[in-house]
């Protein structure tokens, strides 16, 4: 029987790094006014990186197929959110916002 060596500190590891640049195909950078404790829980490996800032700001380096999948899963934070970069993510938060305002709009 081979056996295989993975690259990186672990198989689990190694395997999400495959999967997020098979979809990964816009990056964004933004800061969260939450605790690092709140964010963890919403921001899987796969979809990015997480680090603390101040005790009450954390930064995520985000990446998914588009800009808009990003907004929309920010959003699910609950929590204020500023754009670091790039400038086409504030343009799809700007989508995502009128999209939400015709879904309010009655028939």
């Amino acid at each position: 029987m081979r056996s295989h060596t993975f690259p990186g500190p672990s198989v689990d590891e190694w395997v999400t790094r495959q999967l997020s640049a098979g979809w990964q195909q816009v990056t964004a950078t933004v800061r969260v006014h939450a605790t690092v404790d709140t964010v963890q829980r919403w921001v899987a490996p796969a979809w990015g990186a997480i680090e603390q800032e101040t005790t009450r700001t954390t930064i995520v380096h985000a990446g998914a197929e588009s800009y808009e999948s990003i907004a929309r899963w920010l959003l699910l934070l609950q929590a204020d959110i500023e754009v670091l970069e790039p400038n086409e993510l504030r343009t799809a938060f700007v989508h995502v916002a009128q999209q939400a305002a015709r879904a309010a709009q009655p028939g």
